[in-house]
């Protein structure tokens, strides 16, 4: 009886240490994701898309890099509460923002690049186009 107990505690023990471990690796929640094509009011303004990401970090110590697209990556700018790049923190709610010229089509799955190594899939909805006076 005392070694059945064992081990029913141990696989107990073990299993809510790797629930545990499975969550802590979601350190983003993505609460909108969009992609608006937009165009200056003249020829030579120029155009692009727009990427704007909102999210939620569940960890601490995020640091994000760059929007990865099919043939185009593009650096953040990354907008937290208090509009710096101090050190994110468990809670914190951010606003990536990256750009790509016109010569690259808009795209609706990317990656966000993200602590040097990792990277998360995003889908984008499809805002209407922007046309500038």
């Amino acid at each position: 009886m005392k070694i059945q107990t064992l081990l029913l505690t141990s696989l107990l023990l073990f299993g809510c240490a790797s629930l545990k471990n499975s969550s802590s690796k979601q350190s983003l929640t993505i609460l909108s994701a969009t992609a608006q094509k937009w165009h200056a009011g003249h020829v030579s303004g120029g155009s692009g898309v727009n990427y704007t990401i909102t999210l939620i970090a569940n960890s601490n110590k995020l640091s994000f890099d760059s929007l990865h697209l099919t043939d185009y990556t593009s650096k953040f700018a990354v907008i937290t509460g208090n509009f710096n790049e101090t050190p994110i923190k468990k809670g914190d709610t951010i606003t990536l923002k990256a750009s790509t010229p016109k010569e690259i089509k808009l795209q609706l799955t990317g990656n966000i690049g993200y602590n040097e190594t990792l990277r998360k899939p995003i889908e984008f909805a499809k805002l209407k186009e922007l046309y500038y006076p």
